[in-house]
Parts: C-alpha cells; sequence; structure tokens
C-alpha cells in the first residue's frame, strides 16, 4: 500500500516536473492562452480564460447552458506526445510606460494575453499647421484567435499599431496646433467619434475585399483613449511650459489682486455700518434727552399751585411764537 501511494506521488511529482518545461503536459496562467504546434505548424490551443470557450480554431463567449473548458485537469493541460508537440514560443515586442515615457520591450514568450491594455505611441503626426506631434494612446486588446495572430500577423500588435496609426495621423492633420492644444471641450466629441473608429477597425467585416483586425489577426479592440498629445519638438514644449509658468503667475497676481479689493471692500463696508451705527446713536441720544426734558417741564408745570399756573398760561397766551406781545 504504502508502495502505491509513493509511486503515485513520484508519478505526480514528475508530471508536474514536466509540465513546468511544457512537455506532454503544461500549465496555462490565468487570462491567457497557449498553442500547441506539430512540427513548425499550428495544431491546437488551450485556454484559462473565465467566461469563454473554445470554438473550432478560436475563443467565443460562454452562452448560459454552456460549461467552462478553462481549468485542464488539476490545472493541467494535455500537449500531446513531445517533441511531435510542443509549446509554441515566439518573439513579442510591445511598449510600456516607465517613469512617464514610452519604452519599447521584446521577449520570447509562450503564451498570449487575452485580454490586456497596452500603451500606443505614433511620432511625427502632423498637423494642418505643420506641427509634428507625438500621440500616445491606450488600446484594450482581446486576442480571441491564436492561429491568426501568430502565424498570419506574425507580430500581431504591430499590425494593429500600424491599422491605428493611419487614422491617428489623419485625426491630428484635420487640427491646427493651437485647437489641439486648446480647451478641451473643443474636441471632446470629435475624439470620441473618432474612438469609435478605431474600435471598428477590428469589427468582422462582411467584405472581402476590406478585411478587419479580426479577420486578419483575431484580435478586437475593445476600447481606446488618448493619453497626451504633445509637440515632437523641445523647443516648442519648452516655449509652452514658459507660456504656462507666466499665465500661472499672471493668475496669482489677479487672485491676490482681487483678495486685496476684497478686503479693501469688506472694510468700507464695516466703516459705512460703524458710521450708520454712529448717526443713529446721536439722533436717537437727542430724541431721548429731548423727551426727558418735555415731561420733566410738564411736571413741574403740574407741581406748581394751581393760580400760578393758571397765570403762567395766561401769559403764555399773551405771547406771540415770536417772543412779543399780542
Amino acid at each position: 500500500m504504502l508502495t502505491i501511494l509513493a509511486g503515485l506521488v513520484f508519478l505526480v511529482l514528475v508530471v508536474y516536473t514536466l509540465a513546468l518545461f511544457d512537455i506532454f503536459f503544461t500549465f496555462c496562467p490565468e487570462g491567457q492562452i497557449k498553442v500547441i504546434v506539430k512540427g513548425k505548424s499550428y495544431h491546437n490551443f488551450v485556454h484559462s480564460v473565465s467566461g469563454w470557450k473554445k470554438n473550432s480554431r478560436k475563443l467565443v463567449p460562454l452562452e448560459a447552458s454552456d460549461k467552462e473548458d478553462r481549468r485542464g485537469f488539476f490545472g493541467l493541460f494535455w500537449v500531446g506526445i513531445w517533441p511531435i508537440y510542443r509549446i509554441y514560443w515566439y518573439k513579442f515586442e510591445w511598449e510600456t510606460i516607465v517613469g512617464g515615457l514610452i519604452v519599447k520591450r521584446s521577449r520570447w514568450v509562450n503564451t498570449i494575453i487575452f485580454r490586456f491594455e497596452y500603451p500606443l505611441e505614433f511620432k511625427g503626426l502632423e498637423t494642418s499647421d505643420n506641427f509634428k506631434m507625438t500621440v500616445v494612446m491606450q488600446v484594450l486588446t482581446e486576442a480571441f484567435c491564436p492561429e491568426l495572430a501568430l502565424f498570419k500577423a506574425r507580430n500581431w500588435l504591430n499590425v494593429v499599431k500600424a491599422s491605428i496609426e493611419s487614422k491617428v495621423r489623419d485625426f491630428i492633420g484635420q487640427y491646427s496646433f493651437e485647437q489641439i492644444r486648446g480647451s478641451e471641450t473643443e474636441i471632446a466629441a470629435r475624439k470620441l467619434d473618432f474612438v469609435k473608429q478605431i474600435i471598428d477597425l477590428s469589427k468582422q467585416s462582411q467584405n472581402d475585399a476590406n478585411p478587419s483586425l479580426e479577420d486578419i489577426v483575431g484580435v478586437g479592440i475593445r476600447s481606446a483613449n488618448f493619453q497626451r498629445i504633445d509637440p515632437e519638438d523641445d523647443r516648442v514644449v519648452k516655449a509652452l511650459e514658459l507660456v504656462g509658468i507666466a499665465e500661472r503667475e499672471g493668475d496669482a497676481r489677479i487672485k491676490a489682486a482681487a483678495k486685496d479689493v476684497e478686503v479693501a471692500t469688506k472694510k468700507a463696508e464695516a466703516r459705512i455700518k460703524e458710521a450708520d451705527g454712529e448717526e443713529y446713536y446721536i439722533r436717537h441720544t437727542t430724541l431721548v434727552v429731548a423727551e426727558n426734558e418735555r415731561a420733566t417741564g410738564i411736571e413741574e408745570i403740574r407741581s406748581l399751585p394751581k393760580n400760578l399756573t393758571t397765570l403762567v398760561q395766561r401769559g403764555a397766551a399773551n405771547v406771540s411764537v415770536g417772543g412779543e406781545k399780542k
């Protein structure tokens, strides 16, 4: 019993080790595809893409009644009798962003990433007034037909880039330098329309004379967007930086002046309120004093003897407004 168990463990270890070297068996990382070749020709592929299934020579979305076929047997996929059947290795070239700069990379790989967003840089694109621009776009691709991608187009990403470049060149050529560098809202709607044209490049065509990217390389473009559009000449870049600095300094001075005006206005309003308050206080105090004096005089008259009061009233009646006797 122990001997059988030890034999099984040894067999598992052997199969696992062989799979690491793509001999007889292989592992397929999540979200990737591996191509099996017979000699130098395409034979089959295995995949580990969730929500998709193999249909003949390409991947198609799963339907409600379908079962996933991406897991293999405990993560292992059968390749075939080695060395007749092997996992295909190829040199893949792509671009990546390092420190804000586009860097070209090249590596020998044995998988295709099914869905990935690649930065693509296009140089020497001229505006309508002959300024050369550099455009960087982010493009999300889906490689659903590995046979076309690796055996018909060789480097499928270069074909995708070349197809997009002609569209980008036409788009930049429609506008002047000022329009490209101007307000985003001015060409935002046209950018959206342009992105739709890029996505439409990959849609399957019914016309054999004008095949789509999906027909040529088995790759679809699912989204695209502009990362940046910059002038290619460093002198233009430096000039724009200086203009930006001047604009920022001017804005700062305007804001400082506006702040001073606001403070002065608030002080003036405070002084006006203070003056209004003082005037109200003076008027109010004068009225109060006058009322008090009037009330005091009345009380004093009331306190006089009756005959004296009558005399005072008569005397007052005989005196005119100017103080003269009638």
